[in-house]
């Protein structure tokens, strides 16, 4: 015997099937949403690393740009900065440049590898010893650069200090080191407006410092002049200019021309 299917009345059964439907939208609704939003909660989670990780990468980079990879001290273009920033704050300051004497005749003798530690031994060397203030840079081979507050003393003696401490020896490896370095300073005091001014005129006075055997040289406007009665007064050629991309520690002491 046929039996006939029972037939859905709609009008009877329309509120609950559209409970139904709004329902089972709502929940379609619901998980797109929440699924939405974690892919937002992951996408922002793996844009927050991205950029944790660039910013540390720009750190290390900028770290690395303005650091020397052989002494970790500041570098030439971290120098600039800090006399423009120095400058800029119309801080009166001494700045020196040092040259150590006789480094061509260590890395000649003990090998580059000595000359290499004996530079890290006197960045260390020149941290200690330079006073609260005080900033300290590797411009390159065997030359530094120091700052120091100008409390308006004698400039050469702010210096003595620091070059005495260099002068203890060092024992690296086999070998017993007794580093000596000459110096050149210049005083915002005197005038000198920019990197360039000053540097020069620092430069001056180291010139004359090796020229005459003494520890330091003061910047004088007379070392302006080619030449006094009192001897040389030109500028020398610097070692970084004729051997920009020396490699650290590789023999630069050469005469000056």
């Amino acid at each position: 015997m046929f039996h006939r299917k029972p037939i859905i009345d709609i009008r009877r059964h329309r509120s609950a099937l559209l409970a139904a439907l709004v329902g089972h939208a709502a929940a379609t609704i619901l998980g797109a949403v929440l699924g939405a939003a974690a892919g937002v909660a992951v996408t922002r989670s793996w844009r927050s690393r991205q950029l944790a990780a660039a910013l540390a990468d720009a750190a290390t980079w900028r770290t690395e740009a303005l650091h020397d990879p052989l002494t970790g001290l500041p570098n030439r273009r971290a120098a600039v900065a800090e006399v423009h920033r120095r400058l800029a704050d119309h801080r009166a300051f001494l700045l020196a440049l040092l040259d150590l004497d006789d480094f061509k005749t260590v890395n000649d003798t003990h090998g580059h590898p000595t000359g290499d530690d004996l530079l890290t031994v006197v960045a260390a060397c020149l941290t200690v010893a330079v006073s609260p203030g005080g900033f300290v840079a590797r411009l390159g081979g065997d030359e530094f650069l120091v700052l120091l507050p100008d409390h308006g003393g004698d400039p050469a003696g702010a210096l003595t200090p620091v070059l005495a401490l260099l002068a203890q020896p060092v024992r690296i490896g086999a070998a017993t080191l007794r580093p000596h370095a000459s110096a050149g300073v210049a005083a915002t005091a005197d005038g000198a407006i920019g990197w360039h001014q000053l540097t020069a005129r620092a430069d001056r006075a180291l010139y004359r410092a090796k020229t005459t055997e003494a520890a330091v040289a003061v910047y004088d406007p007379r070392l302006d002049t080619p030449t006094t009665d009192d001897g040389p007064r030109r500028p020398r050629i610097r070692r970084r200019d004729r051997h920009p991309h020396r490699p650290a520690g590789a023999p630069t002491a050469e005469p000056d021309a």
